[in-house]
């Protein structure tokens, strides 16, 4: 089993309906909440490659990150801003999955922010391939995890003409914007991928805001956003950027994630 995480033993009770969004609630709390079971005992920069290989066997964890720069302005100079799009970027993913042989064994993906777009376009790359060993990345794939992945666009499209002026948003950032075709199309793409290979899908989203500029605290990604309206579904009181750092392997999120990877090692090995 391979985990991939790319960044920028509970279960669901029911599910609800409101305001004709899906919501799951843990069987443990009426809302679901970022859950503290005991006080912090271990401490990480890099969760996935230190916890997961403590309750999980014969399970190999390949991290990734990359900055997302939300503004061209910048202390010293503006940023560079070649190789910044959602298809370069997949682009330098999949160069980087080939190198690591990424596709022979059965594939989690745990995502955070845009990463999730990312991971979604490399999937929908991969299905399209002519290159086999391309192909089994995405039949491979076997679960999803997103952590406040903004499937329908982000925060930056509520700043107004005004606002883009003054911040002078990324290309990055431009798609990412709430309404973007280019998202929806990626959603639908990886939409097929979910109903043809019954992957297992788990989303996360922020209920707390993110001290986006000073003075400036706003939900950077919104639940209507955050939430694909297929698979599994919670709400966590975490900001944007904590919302994947569980502060311990009793955090409600981290449990969460375990539970969906064992229980696709479960049916993995039942088959």
């Amino acid at each position: 089993m391979d985990v991939f995480a790319a960044e920028d033993n509970q279960k669901a009770r029911n599910r609800e309906i409101r305001d004709g969004k899906m919501f799951y609630f843990p069987v443990h709390e009426e809302m679901p909440v970022e859950l503290e079971i005991l006080p912090v005992t271990t401490q990480t920069k890099c969760w996935p490659r230190d916890w997961l290989p403590l309750d999980l066997e014969n399970i190999r964890v390949i991290c990734t990150d990359f900055e997302t720069f939300v503004s061209h302005w910048n202390p010293v100079m503006p940023i560079e801003t070649s190789g910044r799009t959602i298809a370069e970027r997949s682009d330098e993913l999949i160069e980087k999955l080939m190198r690591s042989g990424i596709g022979s064994r059965p594939i989690v993906w745990v995502c955070h922010s845009a990463g999730g777009i990312i991971v979604k376009q490399v999937l929908h790359l991969a299905e399209m391939s002519h290159k086999e060993e391309l192909q089994m990345v995405a039949k491979n794939t076997t679960g999803v995890i997103f952590c406040s992945t903004p499937h329908f666009g982000s925060f930056i499209i509520g700043l107004g003409k005004t606002g883009k002026s003054i911040w002078l948003p990324t290309i990055e950032i431009m798609e990412l914007t709430k309404g973007s075709n280019e998202l929806r199309r990626i959603d639908e793409a990886f939409h097929c991928l979910y109903k043809k290979y019954s992957y297992e899908v788990v989303s996360f989203g922020e209920l707390c805001p993110t001290l986006a500029s000073v003075g400036i605290s706003k939900n950077l990604v919104t639940e209507d956003s955050s939430d694909p309206g297929y698979g599994e579904y919670f709400g966590l009181r975490v900001d944007h950027l904590n919302i994947c750092k569980p502060k311990s392997r009793k955090s409600f999120i981290y449990v969460k994630i375990l539970d969906t990877i064992r229980r696709i090692i479960d049916k993995k090995s039942a088959n």
